[in-house]
């Protein structure tokens, strides 16, 4: 099924709806929000992607997310990229910040959302190789694994 989402202006002004390829390939500006998983403990729901993903093969995450379909809301796209991605649903969402990365292949105007989950998971394996729960201090050591927008998000996170 072929995925559409809206290609917005610097205001975050709907200037035309385009296919998921189009925004990729040339890497215009759409909307995407993604969801930071913590357990009581305070340990981070860590995710190597998968290798055959478009965007950041290989590398780890510490969020699950992506791209907003056209007209849909912030929050909508993180509860359904999480549930997608990790299987986790029925969670409570607390805004953290907003972010915009502009890189060579991602250009999006992001929401982060952290959402204290202890259950049970299930990885869809079709986007994520693996996932697991790690300290900070565990992360820290593999932050040179992390997909760019993942560093950020972990370096507002964890800033003093």
């Amino acid at each position: 099924m072929t995925e559409y989402g809206d290609v917005i202006d610097e205001k975050d002004k709907v200037l035309r709806v385009a296919e998921r390829k189009d925004i990729e390939d040339n890497a215009l500006l759409h909307r995407s929000a993604s969801v930071v998983v913590k357990n009581s403990k305070g340990e981070i729901l860590v995710h190597k992607r998968d290798s055959s993903r478009r965007l950041y093969p290989g590398l780890l995450d510490i969020k699950f997310g992506g791209m907003a379909q056209s007209g849909e809301g912030f929050e909508e796209t993180a509860l359904r990229e999480l549930e997608e991605e990790s299987g986790i649903k029925g969670v409570e969402l607390k805004f953290l910040f907003s972010y915009r990365f502009n890189g060579d292949n991602n250009n999006v105007s992001a929401r982060v959302y952290l959402c204290t989950y202890n259950s049970p998971y299930k990885i869809d394996n079709s986007e994520v190789e693996w996932a697991k729960f790690m300290s900070i201090d565990e992360i820290k050591k593999t932050e040179n694994e992390l997909s760019p927008t993942a560093k950020l998000v972990f370096q507002r996170i964890t800033k003093k």
